[in-house]
């Protein structure tokens, strides 16, 4: 037999391995690794969202927030993973320095309408924030509001949509990359702790969590939405039973594979939005915990503390944004200008 009939043969060989390889199920990958979170890291895009920028940048206005000229921006990126565009929307204060940059996470099944729409007399949640001298970034999910695609309710494509729109954002003139952080509400928590799991070279070093829920017990409200969660189309009607659906969904878990960052400061308030308990909180305190982040905290409570569901320090009901977001997110932010100083 000739050499070229050797080859070919090695080819095929070689072709019946990979191709193997690429048809390993998940129970399979979950037998490889310790946690939830190692695997989804093992699973994660090894390249592309640095090579992603914005799209189509347009300018729509300027506008002063409290004393502050902010210019506003709409834009798209493409998911590195489906391949759909996603709009954003950028708030960017005009100021003489690098400043911080904060990218909000939208919860639910909405679109960011919440975090930039501005009412009479009323500046948008992204004005206010990026008036304290902060770049900002909000963005529409997968299939939601001005993105194409299907909805992926914060699954491993939104989460690696997410993580370009961050690495684009680092890179915008005026921005400080060594200051980076999210802010997420509501079941945002499962993007964002995906991304800070899936991508610590990113270098997020501070995370705002308003009332997250933790896992699919609390996504689904206790695995059996009832009332006007039942009618939503929602992650919270998902069975509990489906596990290769929820190994992509769970921030409790996720959360557990975080490294790199430096300050998490969770938000609950006296009556949840959702949740009957504070169970969901006290599971993500945990899972902090377990992963050894530096600096954690839920509220005004002590620092590095792990709370019994009874216990739980809570916060009046009020406008989160201006009461606690802003404030949480300035003071981990001087904390850290404080350790680099």
């Amino acid at each position: 037999m000739n050499e070229s009939y050797y080859k070919i043969c090695i080819l095929v060989f070689i072709g019946l391995i990979v191709g193997g390889f690429l048809f390993i199920k998940k129970e399979e990958l979950r037998e490889l690794f310790n946690s939830p979170s190692e695997i989804a890291e093992s699973l994660t895009l090894e390249e592309g969202i640095s090579q992603v920028s914005f799209q189509q940048v347009q300018r729509i206005g300027t506008k002063t927030v409290e004393g502050t000229s902010v210019a506003l921006f709409t834009a798209f990126i493409l998911n590195p993973t489906t391949g759909d565009r996603q709009a954003v929307w950028l708030f960017l204060p005009e100021l003489e320095q690098d400043v911080p940059l904060v990218v909000m996470v939208q919860g639910g099944s909405g679109n960011s309408e919440e975090f930039v729409k501005s009412g009479s007399g009323r500046d948008a949640p992204a004005e206010l924030i990026a008036s304290n001298a902060l770049a900002v970034i909000a963005y529409d999910a997968l299939g939601v509001g001005r993105s194409q695609g299907d909805q992926d309710y914060q699954g491993f494509a939104d989460q690696d949509g997410l993580a370009a729109i961050v690495s684009a954002g680092k890179a915008l003139d005026g921005v400080d990359e060594q200051t980076v952080g999210l802010a997420s509400f509501s079941y945002g928590v499962t993007s964002a702790v995906g991304v800070l799991a899936r991508y610590p070279e990113l270098g997020i070093s501070f995370y705002s969590d308003w009332e997250g829920p933790s896992s699919r017990f609390y996504t689904t409200v206790g695995c059996g939405a009832s009332g006007r969660y039942k009618e939503l189309t929602s992650p919270a009607i998902r069975d509990c039973q489906d596990v290769d659906y929820w190994f992509e969904r769970e921030a409790e878990a996720l959360m557990k594979g975080v490294s790199g960052l430096f300050y998490y400061w969770r938000i609950q308030e006296e009556n949840d939005h959702v949740q009957s308990t504070y169970g969901h909180t006290v599971e993500m305190l945990t899972a902090a915990q377990f992963a050894g982040i530096p600096w954690f905290r839920v509220n005004n409570g002590e620092v590095n503390r792990v709370y019994d569901e009874g216990d739980v320090p809570t916060v009046p009901n009020a406008n989160h944004y201006v009461e606690y977001v802003i404030p949480h997110i300035l003071e981990m932010i001087r904390l850290l200008q404080e350790e680099d100083a």
